[in-house]
């Protein structure tokens, strides 16, 4: 029998409060996903939480979607309190662009012999190519006892034909940017992404689908929601 996957939002449910996903699978260390953080002052209570989360666990990966503050923004602290606490770093997953721009913008970390190992994909981990402004982002495919795909920020993604079954699918259906995209085009991402939601459904029609409302888009997440309670009571 295989163990449970258990998915955690440790990030806030507000759009750009700070993304957070902690993924355990049965005794192995638990793996994060992002790891960002408010840039405003109001959210101080969802950083520390996030940091918390994320230092205690003591993952041995922590996968990267792309380089928004609200996805980033909590590595430095994290990894400054690993430091004092004597916690090996997690290795980043994440693409070269990413981890380019994470060493170009955090303090220290621009130093040839700077302790953190990055990896593109790891036998568990897997980053899939999405559709969003900004370069080098990707979703997180995680292969345990359970099939987990988390989309990442964005409005649509192209699976190849030998993508797996997913058993469970976390849907982030945030434009990227707030002015992104535009009215004029909201009716081909609401497709896009259905389609990806479908696709899962038919390569296993007992996926759970988790459709996540930290979204600048509370409408198109409303109506993804709507849209997977009709398709899964079918």
């Amino acid at each position: 029998m295989r163990s449970a996957v258990k998915i955690e939002v440790v990030g806030s449910m507000d759009s750009g409060g700070g993304a957070c996903l902690l993924v355990r699978d049965g005794h192995s260390k638990p793996i994060v996903i992002d790891c960002g953080a408010s840039p405003g002052s109001g959210n101080g209570h969802v950083a520390e939480r996030i940091l918390r989360a994320t230092v205690v666990s003591r993952p041995e990966f922590l996968a990267l979607t792309h380089f928004h503050y609200d996805h980033w923004g909590a590595i430095p602290k994290v990894f400054g309190e690993m430091d004092m606490q004597g916690i090996p770093y997690p290795t980043i997953v994440s693409s070269d662009m990413s981890f380019a721009l994470l060493r170009q913008h955090i303090p220290g970390w621009d130093c040839c012999d700077f302790p953190v190992r990055h990896m593109r994909e790891t036998k568990q981990l897997e980053l899939v190519i999405n559709k969003h402004s900004m370069p080098g982002s990707a979703g997180v495919l995680f292969r345990g006892s359970r099939t987990v795909f988390y989309t990442g920020d964005c409005y649509g993604i192209d699976l190849s034909e030998n993508f797996p079954k997913i058993d469970f699918l976390v849907v982030d259906s945030t434009g990227a940017m707030r002015e992104e995209p535009r009215a004029d085009n909201e009716a081909e991402i609401r497709d896009n992404i259905m389609s990806l939601i479908s696709e899962t459904l038919r390569g296993n029609r007992f996926s759970r689908i988790y459709v996540a409302l930290l979204s600048t888009k509370i409408e198109r997440a409303a109506f993804l929601q709507k849209e997977v309670k009709r398709l899964t009571c079918l």
